[in-house]
This record gives structure tokens, C-alpha cells and sequence, in this order.
């Protein structure tokens, strides 16, 4: 039997215990996982104990819900981790009422100042198609202007990949890995 999910602060001590030497977090939404039902501000404050991710991972049904405040936190924090080079938040979802600009557009353009970047898979964070702007206000443009950016995986998206976003896609020569 699997026991309770762990407190906040016995997540904070858990990557504060490895630190610096956490390089990879995936988080899988299962009763097997010590993170099961862990929220948006648990993975914040997991971004922020772990000082040198290297790769990071929120996978299969983690919600991502809270306040603009609590997107904007997670935001700042994904923005601090110079050495990621692998993001995915496959098969996450975000509440729908938090499905904002306000919310998605701060994590989108944090992820596009992670210099190191070579693979994302956005998943949820991928905008609505109404949502998405079709000139250089785009954040999904400017994400695929990282000049490390190697592997998308858009294949969880509700996304229509034409105009500027097409664009976007063949301007950047680097990327040689696209799911869809």
C-alpha cells in the first residue's frame, strides 16, 4: 500500500536534500509516485530546491491549477534554470478556467530564455489556436527562435501549425526531431 502524498515541506527537504546534485525531476501522476497529487506550487518549490536540473519532467495527468500569481512563480522559477536542457509536460492538462494568456503566455516565455534548451514538449502550455497570435507577439515563436532547440513534441497539442508558426518551424535549421 502507498501512503499519503507528501507534504510541501517534506517535498522542499526531499529536493533540498539532493540540490545541487538533482539533475533530473520527472514526476509521473500516479498512486505509485511519492508526488502523487502533488500541485503547482509543490513543482515550483521543486524548481527552486533543485538548483542544476538538467532535464524536467511533469508527465500524465498532472494538473497544473492555481492562481496567475502561482503561473507567474512557476514561471520565475523555470526562468532561473540556466542548465535545463530537456523540458516535457506531456500528457498534463491545465484546468480550463486557467487556461489564459495571463497564466500560459509568462511559462511559454520563460522556457524561451532557458538558453541551453535542446527538447521541449510544451503540452499544456501550448495556447488554445484563438489564443495564439499570429505575428511576432507569438511566445510559441519566439521558443522556436532558441538557437539550441533541437526536439519538439507538439503531439499533444490542439494546435494548427500553419502560417508564422510554420514559418517559425523552418527558420530554425537546429530542430531535427519534431513529433506531431
Amino acid at each position: 500500500p502507498v501512503g499519503p502524498a507528501p507534504t510541501l515541506i517534506t517535498t522542499q527537504r526531499l529536493c533540498t536534500a539532493l540540490g545541487r546534485r538533482l539533475k533530473g525531476l520527472l514526476i509521473w501522476k500516479s498512486h505509485h509516485s511519492i508526488f502523487a497529487g502533488t500541485n503547482m506550487e509543490n513543482f515550483t518549490v521543486m524548481l527552486l530546491a533543485a538548483k542544476n536540473l538538467e532535464r524536467l519532467g511533469i508527465y500524465d495527468g498532472n494538473c497544473f491549477d492555481g492562481t496567475g500569481e502561482v503561473f507567474s512563480k512557476f514561471a520565475r522559477a523555470l526562468r532561473s534554470h540556466t542548465s535545463l536542457v530537456a523540458v516535457s509536460f506531456y500528457k498534463s492538462t491545465i484546468a480550463e478556467d486557467k487556461k489564459t494568456e495571463r497564466n500560459i503566455f509568462p511559462v511559454l516565455e520563460a522556457l524561451s530564455t532557458i538558453p541551453n534548451l535542446q527538447t521541449l514538449g510544451p503540452g499544456c502550455f501550448v495556447p488554445p489556436q484563438a489564443m495564439v497570435p499570429n505575428d511576432t507577439n507569438n511566445p510559441l515563436l519566439r521558443l522556436l527562435d532558441q538557437p539550441n532547440l533541437k526536439r519538439l513534441r507538439l503531439s499533444t497539442c490542439q494546435l494548427d501549425v500553419t502560417g508564422t508558426l510554420l514559418d517559425g518551424l523552418k527558420a530554425n535549421q537546429n530542430i531535427t526531431g519534431l513529433v506531431c
